[in-house]
């Protein structure tokens, strides 16, 4: 095995995505289901947010499910009419999955959680409502991209985890996964100040996985990496890694684009249709009562 291994996000999800193509075909055959939709709110204009929602709705289109794109203007909308457009589709029961694109804009990023915790929890499929009953999408994606790196290389039984910047919300979302995973984890914030002292360099080479997201571009350097580490770089969209130098000394990388960022959009698309199924089948035992 010649080292770094550096995954190819695409080429994995374009795996898995086959899988769940299938999976549904399968199901409409059998007649279990109708086709699972999702609802996605992109609010106000950010260029970043229009591609990774282009790339969602694009996914769903290949794999059979119905997506719906619900553009929302920031003027003249408080948090109040976000709310209650998404309390409508709560109701709506042929939409399976909701989600809101972040980041959201700075008129709104006060009430971020509130508006995210306003999706029923049975349909928060990108997972980053207090209550959601799905592993968040993109910690879902860390945590399959983990399993392929065991696969290649040689961790501890149980390995040590850090994430930096596991108090945002993707972050946040991160370490509850590992955790409920029976992993040993710490979430740690993004100041880049902090990381940058020889404290947090013993701590960050202290970790056998290190996960990175933050979005502070090339935060992450050849120093903070565990030799024969596994660096997981969430950073978007340029990613938090300076990928070259940590590259020297991890056996195990992502690279930015290409790594997690296609994982996490067909683990999007996972758990829509765990949702559909189960939505459909308490619908049936409903049904027969």
């Amino acid at each position: 095995m010649e080292y770094p291994v550096v995954f190819d996000g695409k080429a994995y999800a374009a795996k898995v995505e086959k899988k769940l193509s299938n999976h549904l075909f399968d199901q409409k055959k059998k007649g279990i289901f109708v086709n699972p939709k999702l609802n996605i709110l992109l609010i106000g204009t950010n260029e970043a947010s229009e591609l990774y929602v282009k790339k969602k709705m694009e996914a769903c289109s290949r794999v059979g499910i119905n997506c719906e794109l619900f553009r929302v203007s920031t003027i003249q909308r408080d948090e109040k009419y976000l709310i209650k457009l998404i309390r409508h589709m709560n109701s709506d029961q042929e939409v399976n999955g909701i989600m809101v694109q972040l980041p959201l804009p700075i008129k709104y990023k006060k009430q971020t959680q509130q508006i995210l915790d306003a999706i029923a929890p049975e349909k928060d499929v990108d997972g980053l409502g207090t209550h959601a009953e799905y592993d968040a999408a993109t910690a879902r994606a860390v945590l399959a991209i983990v399993s392929e790196a065991k696969k290649v290389v040689n961790l501890p039984k149980n390995p040590k985890v850090l994430v930096i910047g596991g108090k945002g919300y993707v972050g946040r979302a991160t370490v509850k996964a590992f955790e409920k995973a029976g992993y040993d984890v710490t979430g740690v914030d993004k100041r880049a100040e902090v990381l940058r002292s020889k404290i947090s360099t013993k701590l960050t080479t202290s970790a056998h996985i290190l996960v990175s997201a933050t979005g502070v571009p090339f935060l992450i350097r050849n120093r903070n990496v565990a030799p024969h580490g596994v660096v997981i770089d969430v950073g978007s969209p340029k990613g938090d890694v300076e990928f070259e130098g940590a590259s020297k000394r991890a056996d195990f990388i992502t690279p930015v684009p290409g790594g997690v960022g296609p994982v996490t959009v067909i683990s999007l698309l996972q758990n829509v249709v765990d949702a559909a199924v189960k939505q459909h089948e308490l619908f049936l035992e409903k049904k027969e009562l």
